[in-house]
């Protein structure tokens, strides 16, 4: 099918984005925005609501340097814990968005188990907002390999679809 202007290239401009506008309207029609985790209705897709967003326990900073875990205090830059120096691991750093309990917990394993790709989003942009401060010095995102009998039976790697 040839474009507007003759080239077989897709409407560009106010057009394209009237009907990308009108599409999502209706798509919010058949399948509302609702909070992930309980349901309530919301205003965009792929959040959740105020009341769960309280609910879980982010990892915020001061953080070890090595294994991303909560300091009690700041001392500035480079600070280590204790778990790192008894035991270190064989990455250089890492980093995490939350605990893994309550909610959180739930948005996982509904990931991970139950086929729920709708948090796929939300995870992504904590997962980048989380490793910010390590984004500069890094080239490359790799997901972790999944084991092929947990592939045979959950049918997709979930580090895969996190790292697109």
């Amino acid at each position: 099918m040839l474009g507007l202007d003759g080239t077989g290239e897709r409407p560009r401009g106010l057009m394209a984005s009237a009907l990308g506008r009108a599409f999502r309207s209706i798509a919010d029609i058949i399948m509302p925005p609702v909070c992930l985790a309980c349901h309530t209705p919301l205003a965009r897709h792929h959040e959740v609501c105020g009341t769960c967003w309280r609910q879980i326990r982010f990892i915020r900073p001061p953080l070890c340097d090595r294994l991303g875990l909560p300091m009690p205090f700041g001392t500035g830059e480079g600070m280590v814990s204790a778990a790192a120096i008894a035991n270190p691991p064989a990455y250089n750093r890492a980093r995490g968005v939350a605990a893994y309990d309550g909610i959180m917990r739930d948005l996982i394993h509904g990931f991970k188990y139950a086929d729920r790709h709708d948090a796929r989003c939300l995870f992504g942009t904590w997962l980048v907002s989380a490793a910010a401060p390590l984004l500069p010095g890094i080239t490359m995102i790799v997901p972790v390999p999944l084991a092929w009998t947990r592939l045979v039976r959950r049918q997709f790697n979930q580090a895969a679809i996190l790292a697109q």
